[in-house]
């Protein structure tokens, strides 16, 4: 009977309780909690006013956002061929399914990601324009918002609503989607060949706008962290000659500017290579943005590493289990996941630092940018066009702040 008491008492033990609160709760206990949190929130209402009044009376009653809506596809996608934007928007609508898949099946609070894609299949759905004046303020230019956002946003709810009902079917296939992305991505955006029906060559001069800033931080993030993996392993290892390579590339690599690299893979590489050997302006870049990536991501994974325990090393030892198999099972595991702060901070500086390839001439986003400030036609909107630039360089560094939030509480990081 006592053993069933236990079992009993056991039972009924509930998880301690989870603290709610309303709207007025909230500001409360965050703003108004005391005399100087009051005088805080007080002090930084007052700047908020102070900065952001100026700025909407501008955006909305001074600024001339025509440049921008008559250039919203150079920026995006530089001088891409218009008649092939729909493997752009494809590659769009498999991130999407990605994400959406992905939030189902390893996040909560899918609420908020429903509502998120609702709005933009609601922003595409109704006949709603934007009212821009035109240079010489004689019309009004009217441009509709994309129709694709309709499915952009079904196919980003659906696919949430997917992950949530089959998480169990759903993690391993969303992984090897995340593993293929970047390759399909590429051979989409890039084609075939010449002659291709469906999917006809695209010259890599012709890429361009955030789409080739997207492109180039992404590749560099995916290649860049298994190289920066194996520089942490290589540099940690007991072998003379392994460990002073890998010191040494990570040095080398680190101990320079970006910028410079970006340099030397453009101007002094080909100097380097017989004279029929002609390698594409596009690769020469990847190649030094990755190898920068992963020269800091080693550094990142070996700090990681440093962080884990000496028990743990022991407990690998005790179950008899090779050096690798320690590495590959306890360790490098436990390794990644500390560090996932360290590496969202990574992603975001280099989805900003691809604004240099602008100085080696590739027309990314900010270089778009230059380009229609020299138009005459939209001479004067200088201000329009880069506040536009950092607004769309914002979202994206908050985006992957965001995941990397959302990660970061999947893992259970910060608890204990």
């Amino acid at each position: 009977m006592a053993v069933m008491a236990g079992e009993h008492e056991r039972r009924e033990v509930l998880p301690p309780p989870v603290e709610r609160y309303t709207v007025l709760g909230w500001l409360y206990k965050n703003l108004f909690s005391s005399w100087y949190n009051i005088l805080l929130t007080g002090l930084s209402l007052g700047i908020i006013y102070i900065v952001l009044k100026p700025t909407l009376v501008w955006a909305f009653t001074k600024a001339r956002w025509v440049s921008v809506a008559l250039n919203m596809a150079n920026l995006f996608v530089g001088v891409y061929p218009r008649e092939e934007l729909w493997r752009v928007w494809w590659a769009v609508y498999v991130l999407v399914a990605l994400i959406g898949l992905s939030w189902g099946a390893h996040f909560r609070n899918h609420g908020r990601g429903v509502v998120f894609f609702s709005a933009l299949a609601l922003l595409g759905a109704l006949p709603i324009e934007l009212s821009v004046m035109d240079m010489q303020r004689e019309s009004l230019l009217y441009l509709p918002l994309p129709a694709e956002f309709l499915p952009v946003g079904l196919v980003g709810a659906i696919a949430i609503a997917v992950g949530r009902f089959g998480a169990q079917h759903v993690r391993a296939l969303v992984n090897y989607g995340w593993i293929l992305y970047v390759p399909v991505v590429l051979l989409l955006i890039r084609g075939i060949s010449p002659e291709h029906a469906l999917l006809p060559l695209v010259r890599t001069s012709e890429w361009g706008g955030l789409m080739l800033n997207i492109i180039v931080s992404s590749t560099a993030l995916v290649l860049g962290l298994p190289i920066g993996i194996a520089l942490a392993l290589g540099r940690r290892s007991q072998l003379p000659v392994m460990r002073t390579l890998c010191i040494t590339f990570i040095e080398w690599i680190r101990g320079a500017p970006l910028i410079m690299w970006l340099f030397t893979a453009q101007v002094m590489l080909p100097l380097f290579l017989p004279p029929e050997i002609r390698v594409d302006k596009l690769i020469r870049a990847q190649v030094a943005v990755t190898m920068f990536a992963a020269a800091y991501s080693a550094e990142i994974v070996r700090g990681g590493l440093q962080a884990i325990p000496a028990g743990q090393y022991e407990a690998a030892d005790a179950l008899a289990l090779t050096k690798a198999q320690s590495v590959r099972h306890i360790v490098l595991p436990q390794a990644l996941r500390t560090v996932i702060p360290v590496f969202t901070n990574e992603a975001i500086g280099l989805s900003k630092d691809t604004s240099l390839l602008k100085i080696v001439g590739m027309h990314e986003m900010l270089s778009m940018a230059t380009l229609v400030m020299s138009n005459p036609d939209f001479l004067g909107t200088q201000r329009e066009l880069l506040f536009f630039a950092g607004v769309i360089f914002w979202i994206v560094t908050y985006a992957i702040s965001y995941s990397g939030r959302r990660v970061e509480r999947a893992q259970g990081l910060g608890r204990r």
